[in-house]
């Protein structure tokens, strides 16, 4: 793996204290992103930025450490199932077809099995699995809504999509973050949970949490 993602991905896991569960090491966690990081070093380094956002948010919230936990290891892994995905596809210059868009709304289950067979990671597959469902309904891949999406999913969309609007991609240029906030802010209540909107652009006002507008490992 590139040194500088596995030194990124333990910087966060120091800064926010993260316990892994007995007989669950760093290492394991590493390797698991070096799978990814082979596939492609921007979907590894997009990972860490939203594990990052969405543990801040998971602190600021006051979640357990177990969640806390749970959400770190759900984030960092959120997009693993982008790996088998056709790369043309993720790649692409122009707007995906019905039919491309389809396959890549699959990245999510395909994360949800990867991660499920994994020791001790049953709990973040499920959080994997939602983090594409919309608050009032009508996302993939079950069109839940509201309380009975995950909260840790819910946070994980809003990270998601920020570090999504705020980085240079191949089909879209990247946001800057006053834009992305108020991307934000017209999505909560329809594409987002509201409560989390607010504390993730008061922790992104508060200057508690930096913006991360580049496709490089951080130094926080």
């Amino acid at each position: 793996m590139d040194r500088s993602v596995d030194k990124s991905m333990r910087i966060v896991y120091d800064l926010y204290e993260i316990c892994l569960p007995d007989g669950k090491k760093i290492d394991d966690i590493s390797e698991m992103l070096h799978m990814v990081d082979v596939f492609c070093h921007n979907i590894a380094l997009h990972c860490i930025r939203v594990s990052y956002y969405s543990t801040a948010i998971g602190k600021r919230l006051r979640l357990s450490g177990r969640e806390v936990r749970l959400l770190w290891c759900a984030s960092l892994f959120h997009d693993i199932g982008k790996i088998k995905i056709p790369k043309e596809i993720l790649n692409k210059p122009t707007k995906l077809t019905k039919e491309e868009y389809e396959i890549v709304k699959t990245h999510s289950r395909i994360g949800y099995e990867i991660v499920r067979k994994h020791e001790d990671m049953e709990e973040s597959s499920e959080i994997i699995l939602y983090h594409h469902e919309r608050f009032e309904g009508g996302g993939y891949p079950t069109s839940k809504a509201r309380q009975d999406v995950p909260l840790l999913s819910r946070i994980i969309a809003v990270a998601d999509s920020f570090d999504a609007m705020t980085t240079e991609r191949s089909y879209s240029k990247a946001l800057s973050m006053e834009n992305a906030k108020e991307e934000l802010k017209r999505g909560s209540q329809t594409q987002f949970d509201g409560d989390i909107v607010d504390c993730f652009i008061d922790l992104l006002e508060n200057y508690e949490i930096k913006s991360l507008e580049y496709n490089i490992a951080f130094d926080l």
